[in-house]
Order: structure tokens, then C-alpha cells, then sequence
């Protein structure tokens, strides 16, 4: 196989045989992947996707086996949208995917007409066939899943009080707990309201979780294609949507941001509240991507580089600053 790194060979051969890939298969590494790693099978006119994840860990879900249940579940339910599963391999825990030709969204297509696309994937998830089969099918929480606003707020503070307790002595890291103590800890304190409610399984939303154009590729002539589904299943279905308005690589706009509400709503998918809860949500939201942003504080080692850790906590101090005016909006 060419270009493959030496210790990826052994790991995949029962991939390779089980696929009868030649010894010709060009191995490309593609960027992204975070901890996983993925790469591009070349083999003449075959083409397949690899991801390799990483060692199982001590976190509560298991990503490997989280992915795999909840992507064929998708593809087997939005077939034009999601990749389908060439093959599945528990010892060298990885996927192969068949490959799908195309780009990522451009500047240019962040449009309204975008907002339908994504919109539709929503709703095709959350077709009610497909959510009885979900039910009937176990499929699992999503990554952070909660179902009220006093939930998602337990979820923002747990992230908050990791950052305050790094146990770090360097100045950037006195910078960091200033700006999390005056700036995200009060945007966490936001009181209860009548309308806050907890949300009926009924109304749960299947959530690809991790939904924005990062992960999405635009096909010639064809409908979108989504990736990666490592933290997917049932969440709130106003998490989903501000999530996806305040992803720190692409933040939407509130003309954006109407547009795929609205295009939601005329699909009749959520609650007739579910804009609102949206709006309530959004503040709460960007203190949770604002905590994600600096998670290399309480993750990197204690030899990290302090200069990672100033630029991380610039990015975050920017993402705050340009979270949006429809955000600053519904702090009032």
C-alpha cells in the first residue's frame, strides 16, 4: 500500500483482505479527525473513506461503538445523505465508509437555500417513522444531552467549574479564570422562567450533534452529505439548533438563523414553542462553546506550551466578543 504509515498496515489487513484491496491502494491522511484519524483509500476506481479511533479511554460513551450504532441507524433511514458502512472492524477499531465526491461548503453557499438543506436533514431524522424505529432501536442520548434549561445550565456550569479549578499557576491561567469568573459565570446565572419546561420524550429530537457545515460535503447535482455522528442521538431539539447557530468555525447570523427556523417550522418537526426555547437557549449556549474553546486548560498537559494556551484564550475572548448581536439581544 503506498504511502501508509508503517504501524497502520498490520493494524487494517483484516479491512484490506475482507475488501480485497490491492497492494496498488494509495493511503492519503486527510486533515481534521481530532484524535481520530482518517484517511482516503485509492485503489484505481474504488475509493473509501478510513476513520481510525483512537484507545477507548474512561469517558462515559464509548466512541467507536456510539458512532457505528447511530451512523448505519442514519444511513439506513437518509441513504442520499449519510455515507454508507463498507465494513466494520472491532479489534482494529475503525470504519471504512464508501467515499462521496464533493467539497465543503463555501463562503458563498452559506445561504438561505443552505438553510433549507440543513433544515431538511433535521427533519428528515425526525420523521415519526423514523423515531418510533429509533425508540424501538435503544439508540442513546446524545453527547451533553439535557432536556430543560436547568439541565443544559448544569451542563455549562460543570464546564465552568472545570476551567476555575485548574490547578495551573501561570499567569495565562489567572487570565483565563478572570475572564470566565466576569464574563461566563454571570451569563450563567440567568434565573428560571415560567415558560422553562422539561421536555416529554415525545418531543425529543434525534440530533446529529455536532451539525454545521464542517462536517457537511456539497455534491454536484445532488443533496448534501453529513459526517460524523460520534456524538449524535436524542438531545433537545432547541440544543440542536442553537448549537448549530453558534459554532465558534462558522456562527451564523439572525437572518441565517430565521431562515432554518423557519424552514423547520414549516416542516411542522418540533414544538410550537420550539423558537422560543431557541432564543432562551442561545445565551447559555455560547457560554458552553466559549468553555469548549478552552478546554485545552484543564486537558492539555502540564507541559503545555504557554503559548497555546494565550492563543486559545484569544480565540475565546474574540468568540465571546463576536457571539452575535441576536445573542446580545436576548441577554436583556
Amino acid at each position: 500500500m503506498n504511502n501508509a504509515p508503517p504501524d497502520l498496515l498490520p493494524r487494517i489487513a483484516g479491512v484490506l483482505q475482507r475488501g480485497q484491496w490491492s497492494e496498488r491502494t494509495k493511503c492519503t491522511r486527510l486533515s481534521g479527525g481530532g484524535r481520530h484519524k482518517v484517511f482516503r483509500l485509492d485503489d484505481g476506481d474504488r475509493v473509501a473513506a478510513l476513520k481510525l479511533y483512537g484507545a477507548p479511554g474512561v469517558a462515559a460513551r464509548e466512541p467507536f461503538e456510539h458512532e457505528t450504532l447511530v451512523h448505519r441507524f442514519f444511513a439506513r433511514h437518509c441513504p442520499e445523505s449519510v455515507p454508507v458502512i463498507l465494513d466494520v472492524d472491532e479489534t482494529a477499531r475503525c470504519v471504512l465508509f464508501g467515499w462521496i465526491e464533493g467539497e465543503r461548503p463555501s463562503a458563498g453557499q452559506i445561504s438561505r437555500a443552505a438553510m433549507v438543506q440543513m433544515a431538511s436533514f433535521v427533519a428528515a431524522l425526525n420523521r415519526p417513522a423514523v423515531r418510533d424505529d429509533a425508540r424501538a432501536s435503544r439508540l442513546p442520548h446524545a453527547s451533553d444531552a439535557a432536556f430543560d434549561f436547568a439541565g443544559h445550565r448544569e451542563r455549562a456550569w460543570l464546564r465552568l467549574e472545570a476551567l476555575l479549578g485548574s490547578e495551573r499557576h501561570e499567569p495565562v491561567v489567572g487570565e483565563m479564570k478572570r475572564f470566565v469568573e466576569d464574563e461566563l459565570v454571570p451569563a450563567c446565572r440567568q434565573p428560571a422562567e415560567p415558560s422553562d419546561r422539561l421536555l416529554p420524550a415525545s418531543e425529543y429530537a434525534l440530533s446529529p450533534s455536532d451539525f454545521g457545515f464542517h462536517n457537511v460535503i456539497v455534491r454536484p447535482g445532488g443533496p448534501w452529505v453529513f459526517l460524523d455522528f460520534e456524538h449524535a442521538g436524542w438531545d433537545d431539539p432547541a440544543k440542536l439548533a442553537a448549537d448549530f447557530f453558534l459554532q465558534p468555525e462558522c456562527p451564523l447570523d439572525e437572518t441565517l438563523q430565521t431562515a432554518f427556523l423557519g424552514a423547520l417550522q414549516s416542516k411542522s418537526v418540533f414544538g410550537d414553542d420550539f423558537a422560543e426555547r431557541v432564543s432562551r437557549l442561545l445565551p447559555l449556549q455560547a457560554v458552553k462553546w466559549t468553555a469548549v474553546i478552552l478546554n485545552v486548560f484543564h486537558h492539555d498537559s502540564a507541559a503545555a506550551a504557554t503559548a497555546r494556551l494565550q492563543a486559545r484564550l484569544a480565540k475565546a475572548k474574540s468568540y465571546w466578543a463576536r457571539r452575535g448581536t441576536s445573542i446580545l439581544r436576548h441577554k436583556s
